[in-house]
């Protein structure tokens, strides 16, 4: 017989439809930081373009619209678009 217990949804990892990993974690905290523009270190992908294409991903899964993730001469930077609109 299936039954079922109350759960603080909170408490959920996977409650929005992804696990909670290093990309959602930066992502979150470039959203929170006020930065238009944060140079991303420290991240484990092969090349810039594989950590670029990942936290793009990142980024679409969560619907964080206004953000992109670029890589320049082998580095990997987290943008405001309105920022790159700007310039």
């Amino acid at each position: 017989m299936m039954t079922f217990t109350p759960y603080e949804l909170k408490q959920l990892d996977n409650a929005m439809g992804y696990k909670t990993g290093c990309n959602q974690k930066i992502i979150e905290e470039f959203v929170d930081s006020g930065y238009d523009c944060v140079k991303v270190e420290g991240w484990t992908n092969k090349t810039a373009g594989s950590a670029t294409n990942s936290l793009n991903s990142t980024i679409k899964t969560m619907h964080k619209g206004g953000i992109k993730a670029v890589s320049r001469r082998g580095e990997v930077f987290l943008v405001k678009t309105s920022a790159m609109n700007k310039k």
